[in-house]
């Protein structure tokens, strides 16, 4: 049965949809998903890092990671997360949107994401627009905080041990189909990353250098930081162009 179609604009705190055992928390101030939990596993998590800061999955716009080669005086991963989106919800599905104004970056850019739960199956899609007169360097990604109860020590994606790429921040090619996400005590997880090339890999650790255990990130990107994809050709976005990226997470 089709659901009756809504709409809001209100600015509401947290925003939840359950869909039998699968549940979608998100608050619309950094458009940040505070859970994700699918046929009753929690998949996505809100964390308290070794660093003493509260942290949950959220967008990077316009950059990922640190300007290094350009000068608009972005901070790392942009300025959107610490800002409130509008919100809208239509036919159950959590719409989010904002205005990308962030250092000396120009004016015209701007992040539209529609997030959808069914009982089997997360997605999320995301529409940076450039309303501008001229060409935008964006580099989009998905900062996910994936719950790891049992510790990530043994970490395989795509039948693939990567503890180590996870210690060193480093990053994996991203299928451009099925990715295989293998986390200890929990189901096999599929992460289907369409428009990324990259998932970079990082956890938290405290002054000492021990390392969080009871989340990892594992982070679909457009391009790669350590390339300097940020103001390349690649990263471009013409005026009056659009790009669109789209995520699913399902188990296995």
């Amino acid at each position: 049965m089709a659901e009756p179609r809504t709409e809001t604009t209100q600015p509401i705190a947290t925003i939840e949809i359950k869909k039998g055992l699968s549940r979608l928390a998100i608050n619309p101030h950094g458009a940040r998903i505070e859970e994700l939990t699918l046929k009753g596993q929690k998949i996505l998590t809100k964390v308290r890092r070794a660093d003493l800061t509260q942290a949950s999955t959220h967008p990077c716009i316009p950059i990922f990671g640190p300007e290094t080669t350009t000068r608009f005086g972005i901070p790392q991963h942009g300025s959107a997360r610490k800002k409130d989106f509008d919100v809208s919800i239509v036919e159950g599905h959590i719409i989010l949107s904002q205005e990308i104004v962030d250092g000396q970056y120009p004016k015209g850019l701007s992040i539209r994401q529609v997030h959808s739960l069914s009982e089997e199956e997360y997605s999320l899609t995301t529409i940076v627009s450039n309303s501008s007169t001229e060409a935008l360097p964006v580099n989009f990604a998905e900062h996910f905080y994936w719950d790891t109860p049992g510790g990530w020590g043994g970490l395989i994606i795509n039948g693939k041990d990567v503890e180590d790429i996870v210690r060193r921040d480093g990053a994996i090619p991203a299928l451009k189909g099925k990715n295989v996400i293998h986390i200890p005590l929990r189901r096999e997880i599929i992460l289907d990353a369409k428009g990324f090339s990259i998932l970079q890999l990082w956890t938290g650790k405290n002054p000492e250098g021990k390392f969080d255990q009871h989340y990892v990130c594992i982070e679909p990107a457009e391009g790669n930081p350590a390339e300097n994809f940020f103001g390349s050709k690649d990263s471009m976005i013409k005026p009056q162009q659009s790009r669109t990226t789209e995520i699913k997470i399902s188990l296995q």
